[in-house]
Order: C-alpha cells, then structure tokens, then sequence
C-alpha cells in the first residue's frame, strides 16, 4: 500500500500561483509596491437613510476623501508609514492607503450625503428621496362606509 501526500503548493499545476506569492512578497519587503488595505465596512438603511460605517483609526478628516458619482459613493484614504530610523521589529497596524466603493440605489439624495469622522469610526448618512421614503395610508374601516350609505338613504 502506497501513502501520498497531499502538498497542494509543490505540484505543477500550481506553479503560477506559488509564483505570484513569491512576487508579491518579493515587492512588500523590498518595497517596490504601497500596502492597498480592505477597511471593515458595515452598509444598513432605514426607511428614511442609508447608513454607512467604516472604521478608520488614526486618520484625520484630511486623510479620508468621500465622494459620489455614477450611482456610487467611493470612500478613499491614506495613512503613511511614519518615517523615522529606527528598526521596526513588529507592526501590526494598517499603514498605507484604502479605497472602498459602494453602489448606491437611485432612491438616495446624493445632495444630502453626510460624512463625520469621529473616535476612529467614519460615518456617512445619506437621505432616501422623499418619493421612496414609505407614505402612511389612512384606512378605513367598513363602519364608516355603513354610515355613509345610512346617511345616503335617509336623503
């Protein structure tokens, strides 16, 4: 009986791809390349907005960029590596640049699109056009149509 072994980066068929991680680790550490981050991001509405909330710690209100365009709301921003000389033994927090975009429904106001940044969160609200915010019908019940008709008759 024969054991193989399965090493899923060692056959040919996937040579491309161990060439490829090889490359872009080459370029992070000798620096030929900027670190492009996924910011977490969370999108919900109501019945009269959009909400949007992106977690940006560390960044200014000048290092973030909100804009709309073609039905989409792209939120950009970067934060450089602090330069200094000394030798850097572990970082773990995000440095570099991020962009997220969203594509919004036509049912927003995009001349209502707020942005506030504060204690590391970003938040954006954007209002629902009045004609797709939900409109209240009054109705009616059946005693009131009996009491028309009463009325009607006595006539």
């Amino acid at each position: 009986m024969f054991t193989t072994y399965w090493a899923p980066l060692s056959s040919a068929s996937s040579n491309g791809i161990r060439r490829d991680l090889q490359e872009a680790f080459n370029q992070v550490y000798q620096g030929k390349t900027r670190a492009t981050t996924q910011i977490p991001l969370t999108v919900w509405e109501d019945d009269r907005h959009i909400y949007l909330e992106l977690d940006a710690p560390g960044f200014s209100n000048d290092a973030v960029d909100v804009r709309f365009q073609n039905g989409q709301l792209t939120i950009s921003g970067e934060r450089p590596l602090p330069k200094n000389d000394a030798r850097c033994h572990l970082n773990e927090r995000m440095f570099g640049s991020f962009s997220r975009t969203v594509n919004l429904p036509e049912m927003v106001d995009p001349s209502s699109i707020e942005a506030e940044l504060q204690n590391g969160v970003l938040q954006v609200v954007i209002q629902k056009r009045p004609e797709a915010q939900p409109l209240k019908i009054q109705v009616k019940g059946a005693a009131g149509r009996e009491e028309s008709k009463r009325i009607s008759h006595e006539e």
